[in-house]
This record gives C-alpha cells, sequence and structure tokens, in this order.
C-alpha cells in the first residue's frame, strides 16, 4: 500500500487501488482478531477515497474499452474497482460476524444502509457484556446517571452547540468546577478541530467548532469561554484543564478556522491545562512501562474507574451531522474520564 501510494503515477492507478483494497482487508482481518474494530470506519473510508480517486483518473463508465473490465483477484473472487466499496463493507460484516462482534457488526451495517441478520438474544447478551466491560453514560458517578438526585431514568446524552449564545449560556455549567477534562475529535480532510469536548464530574458540553467558527459572532463566543478556558481558567473558577496526550489536540484547536480579525483560541500565549499521563505518572511511576506513558486513557480508565473506555467511534465521521448517539456517548465520556 505505502509504495502504491508513493509510486501511484509510475505503477499506475489499477495497482494503487488494488493495493489499497488489499491491505484493508488485512488490516481488518488483524483488528477484528484483537477486538479493535474502532480502526475499521477509517479503512473503510480509505478505500472509499482511493475508488473515487482511481474512477476519475480512469474515467471509469458503463461502456468503456476493454481495460476497464479488468478484473482483480482476492481470495478467489473477482473485484472489480467499482465494487471495491461494496465488497469491503461485506468482507467486515463477515469478519465481524465469524468473531461474534455481532453489536459492531450491527453498528457499521446501520450505518452503510446494508442489512444485517443476526440472533437477538445473542445480541443482547454481548451488549450486556459490553456494558459490564466499558463506560456507559448511565453508570454510577458518570454525567448521565441522575440517581443522585433522584431520578430514575438517565439524564439525554448532549446534544453539539452550534449556536453563540448557547455557548456563552451553557459554559456557566463548567464554571467554578475544581477540574474540567477537555477532549478534541478531528477528521483527516480538515486541519482543525470537528467537536471540542468539555467536562466537570456532572455536565459534559460538545462543541460544535465548525458550525461556530463560521460566522463572527461564533469566533467571539469561542473566544470569551473556551479560549478563557485555557488562558486564565481561574478567571473562570477553574483550577486544572486536564487533557490526555492532548498536544496534537491543542495544535488542532490553533489552527481551526476563525473569520474573526483575532484568532478565538489562543496563539501565542502560553495554554494553561495538565496532561493527565504526566498526573499519573506522578502517582504512580511504576505506571506504563519505560518512561511511565506507555498506555492509553481507556486503559488508565480501567485501572482507576475499573471500567475500560470503549474506542469503537474514535475513527468514526467526526464531520458528520447530525452525529449519533453512541459518538455523543464516546465523546462525552472520553472528556469526562480526564
Amino acid at each position: 500500500d505505502a509504495f502504491a501510494t508513493k509510486y501511484y503515477s509510475f505503477g499506475g492507478p489499477e495497482r494503487f487501488v488494488e493495493a489499497r483494497f488489499l491491505h484493508a482487508c488485512d488490516t481488518i482481518t488483524k483488528v477484528v482478531k484483537r477486538r479493535q474494530v474502532q480502526v475499521i470506519d477509517k479503512q473503510i473510508e480509505r478505500v472509499d477515497a482511493s475508488v473515487a480517486r482511481v474512477s476519475k483518473d480512469l474515467v471509469l463508465t458503463s461502456s468503456t474499452s476493454n481495460n476497464d473490465n479488468k478484473q482483480r483477484k482476492f481470495h478467489g473472487e473477482d473485484v472489480a474497482i467499482e465494487t471495491m466499496s461494496e465488497h469491503i463493507r461485506q468482507y467486515t460484516l463477515r469478519s465481524l460476524r465469524a468473531s461474534s462482534l455481532h453489536a459492531a457488526a450491527a453498528r457499521l451495517a446501520k450505518l452503510w444502509g446494508l442489512p444485517y441478520d443476526h440472533d437477538p438474544m445473542q445480541m443482547a447478551q454481548e451488549l450486556e457484556a459490553r456494558k459490564l466491560l466499558y463506560l456507559q453514560w448511565d453508570d454510577e458517578c458518570c454525567p448521565g446517571n441522575s440517581s443522585d438526585t433522584g431520578g430514575k431514568q438517565a439524564r439525554p446524552l448532549p446534544e453539539p452547540i452550534r449556536d453563540p449564545v448557547e455557548v456563552l449560556t451553557r459554559f456557566s455549567e463548567l464554571e467554578n468546577s475544581p477540574y474540567v477534562g477537555f477532549d478534541c475529535e478531528w477528521h483527516d480532510t480538515i486541519r482543525g478541530v470537528a467537536l471540542l469536548q468539555l467536562s466537570t464530574i456532572g455536565d459534559s458540553l460538545l462543541i460544535d467548532i465548525p458550525a461556530l467558527t463560521a460566522t463572527k459572532e461564533g469566533c467571539d463566543s469561542l473566544r470569551d469561554t473556551v479560549g478563557k478556558l485555557f488562558t486564565k481558567p481561574q478567571v473562570l473558577g477553574v483550577q486544572e484543564v486536564v487533557g490526555f496526550g492532548c498536544k496534537d489536540d491543542i495544535k488542532r484547536l490553533r489552527v481551526s478556522p476563525c473569520v474573526a480579525s483575532t484568532h478565538w483560541f489562543p496563539q501565542n500565549e502560553r495554554c494553561t491545562y495538565k496532561d493527565l499521563r504526566h498526573l499519573i505518572r506522578e502517582l504512580n511511576p511504576q505506571l506504563g512501562g519505560k518512561g511511565g506513558l506507555g498506555f492509553g486513557l481507556s486503559s488508565a480508565c480501567d485501572m482507576f474507574l475499573g471500567k475500560h473506555l470503549d474506542k469503537a467511534e474514535q475513527c468514526s465521521d467526526w464531520l458528520a451531522r447530525p452525529l449519533s448517539p453512541e459518538q455523543r456517548e464516546y465523546a462525552a465520556l472520553d472528556a469526562w474520564s480526564c
């Protein structure tokens, strides 16, 4: 795949797309075996992009030359360039089914608009097993749990905030909190951030950066809230802003769009935040292997909260609107766990 990409003009578009397809199949086989299903979305996206590129370069049509009818062989099957996107999806669903990962298969099938037949009882058992393994929005002490206020129903998942006035109003929920956790989601097609998540122990905000940065009012509201949080958190009554391995998040926030004359996120000023990895290392230098940083946020959650953080949505499409309930739950818990 790497060579076919590098030498696209020399090897040709057919070899490039075939290499990308075969590499995706191989990667999906490995990640399904390791139960790292969050990587699948990115592989599908890469195949779709390569098919679109090659189709454009070859000007593929239904009535073309004999060369256009050439088929690609994969595990005894004929896979034409035009059908690679369909085949990689079917291959993924078959792989997930063979590994009894029915919940993951059903999620992807729904996303792709494909049917997926499964045993409802087996699916229910799998979902219950996942609830025991991974943090849930309505778990005890999580933001969605309302038992402390006498409620019987889980609090609703947060919706992305797109309105400047709502940013200013809702930001008060974070003020006077000792700690605010943050995280960012992005998409490879943009330089900046697709979603900024901020959370206290009890409240989580999802901030739609592309929507807000499209207007001057939105940029001004971000400067008065997010910008201030990362430069002078004490003014808002916040002791610490905490992220996890967050250097890339800060870089992405700095290059996010801004239609106002002054950027809403601090550019030259020093940002005030703590990296949770360093705080954990200070607490226990033995964790994380050599250097103390050899663990992810999911593992850290398991160490300190007793459950892993479900990363199934990590590589999903964060520019999609509306975001799915699964994406919103993952995004909120990602920041909350910090």
